[in-house]
C-alpha cells in the first residue's frame, strides 16, 4: 500500500491574539470593576459593568456604622454612560430609583493593568478598583 502525502492546512480566520498592553484605555476597561472604601465609620462598595457600547451599569452599598456599633446600608443600583479622553474617566450615572438626579465624576486613570485600575479625582484622592470579569 502506497501511502499519498496528507497536506493539513489550518485557517485561523478572525483569530488575532493582541498584546493586552496594546489596546487602548476604553478597550482594557470593558468588563467588571470592584471598588471597596471602609472607613472607621463607613464601609462603601461599588461593583460596575462597563460595556463596551459605553453603556455603565452598577451594583451600589453604602454602610454607615455608628458609636453604639450599630449600623445601616442601602443598596441601589445606578445607569448610565461612560468615555475615555486621553486619561480622564467621565462617567454619568443615575440611580434607578431616581433616574433624574444624574451624577456625573470624572477621574484621572492612573493605572489600568488585565487586573487593577487606580483612579486619581481633582483633590488626588486615589480609587482602587479591582477586575472581576471581562
Amino acid at each position: 500500500m502506497k501511502s499519498l502525502p496528507i497536506i493539513v492546512v489550518v485557517v485561523l480566520s478572525g483569530c488575532v491574539h493582541t498584546n493586552y498592553t496594546q489596546l487602548s484605555l476604553a478597550q482594557r476597561l470593558v468588563g467588571t470593576w470592584y471598588y471597596s472604601d471602609r472607613g472607621t465609620n463607613h464601609h462603601d462598595r461599588k461593583s460596575c459593568l462597563f460595556k463596551e457600547s459605553g453603556k455603565v451599569e452598577c451594583d451600589v452599598e453604602e454602610g454607615n456604622f455608628f458609636a453604639n456599633g450599630f449600623g445601616e446600608a442601602h443598596f441601589h443600583k445606578t445607569t448610565g454612560s461612560w468615555h475615555i479622553y486621553k486619561t480622564q474617566l467621565t462617567v454619568i450615572e443615575a440611580p434607578t430609583y431616581s433616574p433624574n438626579n444624574v451624577h456625573t465624576w470624572k477621574m484621572k486613570v492612573d493605572k489600568l493593568t488585565q487586573n487593577q485600575m487606580i483612579l486619581l479625582n481633582e483633590q488626588a484622592y486615589r480609587e482602587v478598583w479591582q477586575k472581576v470579569t471581562d
